[in-house]
């Protein structure tokens, strides 16, 4: 990067044939013979305690960042374009510990890797070329797998599934700071998610503690498949917490899509057209419901109207987002019950008051909904979470 001094102000240009720089000099041709105070050089790598550091530069970037790569170990500084080299390695020297845990870590873990594939082809007969030295039919004998290393035998490796009494479970890792249990819709399956680093035992010391808690609560998940039959004609779909019957009727006339009591009626040309006709039909539902609930609460609480956006979401009813003056809603509300809807959407507007889930903000949620924690009891028996 070279900086330019014209006319008093420092302007910043990639090289002597920046384009902006030539424009600005086609404008106003008087610029021609601009000082030059000072050049950064952008080195793309450097050696520091005999390790070597790459560097990339971004123009969006505005801080420093160190990545070491999974695949082969090496250490990444992701700079701004603005950084200087010293600045560079003051942050890599003080971030050394780190890099050497790290590093060594990933290293291991290559090792161990290249160790098992080496072993693997020499148990199967491997050539190098992928190609097998034995006969192509020549049966798999299971007793010469190699001994694969397991959370048991190296604490360190992540626990990935498990099994309870019969029960499969899965670990999920995610950027998280706490352990939950989640049953899972319509076969009330286990997942675990944990935050990243969490230890084996750890994990099977939280399924122990709340296996009572599972075993209770699982029924609940398993029997409540309704919303999960898909648009098809006879199919249950569960709409504001009643349970609707899809009947389709195929004919010519325009399509449109109707409620009789218990029954929904679907009249369209073809059978492909049910799963369009209904997901418009419950979006037109939901529009017309939060254009119910947000501006009346909005009025309630003293807010101005925030935009708001209905969509799948994996892991939360709703979402606030103060700054963007905007909310989310998960596009399954439709399906329960009409107070969980109404109490997600003043648990998001309540939100922005107060960002986090503190005191306060509950004492907000009994101050315009007195009665939240029971819909919020039955929005949760729907999808059932243990912290």
């Amino acid at each position: 990067m070279i900086i330019y001094e014209i006319n008093g102000v420092k302007y910043k240009f990639e090289s002597e044939n920046d384009p902006a720089l030539q424009a600005l000099f086609k404008k106003y041709p008087e610029l021609r013979n601009p000082k030059m105070v000072e050049t950064v050089v952008h080195p793309t790598f450097m050696e520091i305690k005999g390790k070597t550091i790459d560097i990339k530069y971004s123009t969006r970037r505005k801080r420093l960042e160190l990545v070491i790569l999974a695949q082969d170990g090496s250490i990444l500084v992701n700079a701004p374009y603005n950084v200087r080299q010293e600045q560079i390695e003051q942050f890599v020297l003080e971030q050394w510990d780190w890099i050497v845990t790290n590093q060594a870590a990933v290293l291991q873990r290559l090792q161990r890797k290249k160790e098992l594939d080496e072993e693997y082809k020499r148990l199967v007969g491997d050539n190098g070329n992928g190609n097998s030295s034995e006969p192509q039919n020549t049966p798999w004998d299971s007793s010469q797998r190699p001994d694969l290393p397991t959370p048991a035998d190296d604490p360190n490796m992540p626990l990935l599934r498990m099994e309870k009494d019969g029960v499969p479970i899965e670990i999920i890792y995610k950027k998280m700071t706490r352990l939950k249990m989640v049953i899972v819709e319509p076969d009330g399956h286990i997942q675990i998610r944990a935050p990243y680093g969490t230890k084996a035992d750890t994990i099977r010391n939280f399924v122990n503690n709340t296996w009572d808690w599972f075993l209770e609560h699982r029924p609940n998940a398993i029997k409540d498949e309704v919303a999960f039959e898909g648009f098809r004609n006879g199919a249950k779909l569960s709409f504001l917490g009643q349970t609707l019957t899809i009947k389709v009727e195929l004919s010519d006339c325009q399509p449109k899509v109707e409620r009789e009591g218990d029954i929904l009626k679907v009249k369209c040309k073809s059978p492909h057209l049910v799963s369009t006709l209904v997901s418009g039909w419950l979006g037109e539902r939901t529009k017309e419901i939060v254009d119910d609930f947000v501006p009346k609460w909005c009025k309630t609480m003293g807010l101005n109207r925030p935009s708001v956006e209905v969509k799948y979401m994996a892991s939360a009813w709703g979402k606030c987002y103060s700054k963007q003056r905007k909310i989310n809603l998960h596009n399954q509300l439709i399906f329960h019950p009409i107070e969980c809807f109404e109490m997600i959407v003043v648990h998001e507007l309540c939100h922005f008051f107060e960002p986090n889930h503190s005191n306060r903000f509950y004492a907000l949620m009994f101050k315009y909904l007195p009665t939240w924690t029971e819909a919020n009891e039955v929005l949760n028996s729907k999808y059932i979470i243990k912290r």
